[in-house]
């Protein structure tokens, strides 16, 4: 069962539901032409668990949609996600990003992934690029130079802001924000930002934007609902 969780998140998420909202659904294990069946029984009827996870989300899940505000620079580049109260055990998948080193630069600038998400580095400009990371959350690691259409790979685990930089062309930077959920989101050039699938609870909401101070408050996801915010960002206290 937690292999299947591992490799499947729509029965993550059923059986997060299940967990969560209980009465008398039962997940039962048998085998399906060779395959593991988790079916789900709702009242009288009987579902694979992967199809209970369809049709239970639209159900269960609520969202969050909102516009970042802020003073003194652009509402981009806002990283926003929830952490479950209590901590979420909604199990996690391997993830992969892909942070592109074009027109030198690094696109996207912000990233938001999970621990342990492999991410590539992957250089599209008729030159050298170098990928490096200093010690932060983590260890820090240099990827080295290499040309294109080169790709670099690097699973970062650690949460926390990881600053990447390029020793060939050091006006490059990105930000890669590890936090430990999978309902998170970055915000656009308008500072609009949605997190979809939640499931109901109470959450604390996090942001995170390079130059401003931290933002946190709790908010209460309910079912089937989309939950509207506006947070204002401030400018950091500078250190003395």
């Amino acid at each position: 069962m937690e292999e299947l969780l591992r490799r499947d998140p729509a029965v993550a998420v059923a059986v997060h539901a299940l967990e969560r909202f209980g009465d008398d659904r039962e997940p039962v294990a048998h085998f399906v032409g060779g395959q593991v069946a988790v079916p789900v029984r709702i009242g009288r009827s009987e579902l694979p668990l992967g199809l209970a996870a369809q049709a239970l989300q639209p159900v269960l899940a609520g969202s969050i949609t909102g516009k970042i505000r802020a003073a003194g620079f652009e509402p981009a580049g806002a990283v926003v996600y929830l952490l479950a109260e209590p901590a979420d055990s909604l199990a996690a998948s391997p993830d992969t990003a892909v942070i592109d080193q074009r027109d030198i630069a690094f696109l996207p600038r912000v990233s938001a992934i999970r621990p342990g998400t492999v991410v590539r580095f992957r250089n599209s400009d008729p030159i050298l690029h170098n990928v490096f990371s200093p010690a932060g959350p983590g260890p820090g690691f240099d990827l080295g130079t290499y040309p294109s259409p080169g790709v670099r790979e690097r699973v970062i685990g650690e949460t926390g802001v990881h600053v990447i930089l390029c020793h060939v062309h050091p006006e490059m930077a990105a930000f890669v924000v590890v936090v430990p959920t999978p309902y998170r989101a970055v915000s656009e050039p308008d500072g609009s930002f949605a997190i979809f699938g939640v499931p109901p609870g109470r959450y604390q909401l996090h942001v995170w934007r390079r130059l401003a101070a931290p933002v946190e408050r709790e908010i209460l996801i309910t079912s089937g609902r989309t939950v509207e915010v506006e947070i204002q960002l401030v400018p950091a206290r500078r250190r003395r």
